[in-house]
């Protein structure tokens, strides 16, 4: 948000609101066809063993964070 402009704020949180809601939505029907396909433990096997996989992803995550908050930081911007 902090590389957002003000105007556009609102709009940029509508769309992350909306986005999130139809993810969850989606990515809910879709694990629970998966266990309707398979079995219900295997879908929450496969539930964590994603879970134990999102360190990996968060740390690519915090870095693309770092260089874009190194790069925003310059004379104008404190």
């Amino acid at each position: 948000l902090s590389a957002t402009d003000d105007q556009r704020l609102a709009r940029v949180l509508s769309a992350w609101s909306i986005s999130s809601n139809i993810s969850i939505a989606g990515l809910t029907a879709l694990w629970g066809l998966l266990a309707t396909v398979t079995d219900p433990r295997f879908a929450i096997a496969a539930a964590g063993v994603l879970l134990l996989a999102t360190p990996f992803l968060l740390r690519r995550a915090d870095f693309a964070t770092t260089r874009v908050a190194g790069a925003m930081s310059g004379p104008d911007r404190t």
